[in-house]
């Protein structure tokens, strides 16, 4: 199984202190996820930006 497709949106609701992370990962076999991550410290968006290089070149079997 390979990821094929990521998105992810990187959101911070009026008012609110904390950004909201929403990440969509699709396969080649047909199966998609959502995650959510909540971050308090400011520094969502380079903790996702790693993360999802990391996953881009990434095979399932690889992060078991």
């Amino acid at each position: 199984m390979k990821i094929t497709d990521l998105k992810v949106w990187l959101t911070k609701p009026e008012g609110a202190t904390r950004t909201f992370v929403f990440l969509r990962i699709d396969t080649d076999e047909g199966i998609s996820g959502f995650g959510e991550a909540t971050s308090s410290g400011g520094g969502g968006s380079i903790v996702v930006g790693h993360m999802v290089r990391l996953l881009r070149d990434s095979s399932v079997s690889d992060l078991a």
